[in-house]
């Protein structure tokens, strides 16, 4: 039995072992077997593998399938049943429904009779794993059990893997903490460097320049980070009104106001109170 990948990604171990010892199963008599993923990002079908007896063409078209509710494989996608058809040759020749994408290849292999069965997992689809004979009629109630079986072993694999491969995309996705503290002491440089140049301005104009404003955008991760500022620097650069943007709250007492230090002080408690600051 020969494997072949079509995808950019190696297929699971797990998922070659338990195709292959089914396909290869003397009892079965299966020539070939194709796996398909559904992609997540659209509505296709992806080849990611094919297991071809010793003597079994492997020149097939294993480009992806786009939905088309006339092809055989997408027509068991779409009622989540097995389908099977018991005279392949005798079906590609006379019947346009259900279409096959590999009526050359079906036709030189001599391939007598096919089944699709979905992957399904947790109510949701994932792909299908097709089979080959080189006999009519072969698919008997208690292979079609073995097919189903073996299909919901291979969507358990599947579904685990694509959802780790989501966990991964979404865990790069977020930044470090190391990688926030970079970006925020690049932000706060700026902005001091912007400020110090255009003392005159009002106030509340300086809040509005960008790098101000991406720090703010930052959200809860910049909160120790502008503590920290706060608790190293006599001169807090208004600090304030961005942990204030941020938490939506202001622990400042009304006597307190325009005294800097016990404004700072204020906030340095709190944020030992909540947990961000020893």
């Amino acid at each position: 039995m020969k494997y072949s990948n079509h995808s950019q990604e190696p297929l699971n171990n797990i998922c070659i072992q338990v195709i292959d010892s089914f396909v290869k199963n003397q009892n079965n008599a299966f020539k070939a077997g194709v796996l398909r993923m559904k992609d997540d990002d659209s509505d296709t079908l992806k080849t990611e593998a094919t297991f071809l007896e010793d003597g079994v063409s492997s020149k097939r078209n294993n480009s992806h399938r786009e939905r088309n509710d006339e092809e055989f494989l997408w027509m068991a996608y779409n009622q989540k049943e097995y389908l099977i058809v018991p005279d392949l040759q005798e079906s590609i020749q006379t019947q346009d429904r259900p279409i096959f994408r590999n009526k050359d290849w079906i036709k030189h292999n001599g391939f007598k009779s096919t089944g699709c069965f979905p992957l399904v997992a947790k109510g949701r689809i994932v792909g299908t794993f097709s089979l080959y004979t080189g006999a009519e009629y072969l698919f008997f109630p208690e292979m079609i059990e073995q097919g189903k079986k073996v299909a919901d072993i291979l969507a358990s694999i599947i579904l685990n893997i694509k959802l780790e491969n989501q966990r991964r995309k979404l865990q790069a996705s977020i930044p470090t903490q190391s990688q926030i503290e970079v970006k925020f002491k690049k932000l706060a440089e700026q902005w001091k460097h912007w400020k110090s140049k255009v003392w005159f301005l009002p106030f509340t104009q300086k809040l509005t320049h960008p790098a101000y404003q991406q720090i703010i955008a930052l959200g809860h991760d910049a909160i120790p980070l502008l503590l920290k500022e706060l608790a190293q620097n006599d001169e807090p650069d208004h600090w304030f009104y961005a942990l204030i943007a941020i938490t939506g709250e202001n622990p400042i007492a009304e006597e307190q106001r325009g005294r800097i230090i016990e404004m700072k002080e204020a906030w340095i408690k709190w944020g030992k109170t909540k947990g961000y600051i020893n």
